[in-house]
């Protein structure tokens, strides 16, 4: 791997998925937006049926405090995929993968897979909007990139964060939300020997904000 000097650069994969992701947002929110089929209609917010859908996200660019380092989550570098699971209108379950690059480490970088689960209680506080009060946590596999053309680390990371979120049903089928994170992460040593930027054990804190989209289709 060829040494690469300043400041490290996401991947053009994640420049390009980030754009689409970007773009598939703006086309959800224009289309519920403008038609008539979802301008009427209670939220599934409050609802005693059981719902399914699937949402896409970003999580907004935060430090991670790492061990006495602050690395930069790169701002496109946070994408998950979540499978919101609604029982009774109050208990939600939401599997969800999520893809991560970090950035700005002295001398390597950083990209993670995480695999989780949110379980989180609803309250409505109108027919269309609710809050949500809950958990996210799971595991997952890290890989450091030592500039240099030294092979990469792997890592095993688990992670437990504590969310309030806010959610806003354009019509029964598509939602906005946010939520607010306070994150841990655990490190341990995976199957290489450990990188000097990335000492075990470890734990990683950071408080974040994400954004997303979920469409129902039950």
């Amino acid at each position: 791997m060829a040494h690469v000097e300043g400041r490290a650069r996401a991947p053009r994969l994640d420049r390009v998925t980030a754009y689409g992701v970007r773009t598939a947002l703006l086309l959800t929110v224009l289309v519920a937006a403008s038609s008539p089929a979802y301008a009427d209609g209670p939220g599934h917010a409050g609802d005693d049926a059981f719902h399914i859908g699937a949402g896409v996200g970003m999580a907004l660019a935060a430090p991670i405090t790492l061990t006495g380092h602050t690395p930069t989550l790169h701002p496109f570098g946070r994408v998950a995929l979540y499978v919101p699971l609604d029982f009774a209108g109050t208990l939600r379950l939401e599997p969800s993968v999520e893809w991560t690059y970090l950035a700005d480490f002295p001398d390597v970088d950083v990209s993670a897979t995480l695999v989780g689960l949110g379980a989180f209680h609803l309250v409505e506080l109108d027919p269309r909007v609710a809050l949500s009060l809950g958990a996210r946590g799971g595991c997952g596999l890290a890989r450091a990139h030592p500039r240099g053309g030294a092979d990469p680390t792997t890592r095993v990371d688990g992670f437990f964060s504590p969310t309030l979120g806010a959610e806003y049903d354009l019509s029964p089928w598509v939602s906005l939300a946010a939520e607010l994170r306070a994150e841990l992460y655990f490190v341990s040593e995976g199957d290489a020997a450990p990188h000097p930027v990335l000492p075990t054990p470890a734990v990683a804190t950071s408080a974040n904000t994400a954004l997303f989209v979920r469409l129902f289709f039950l």
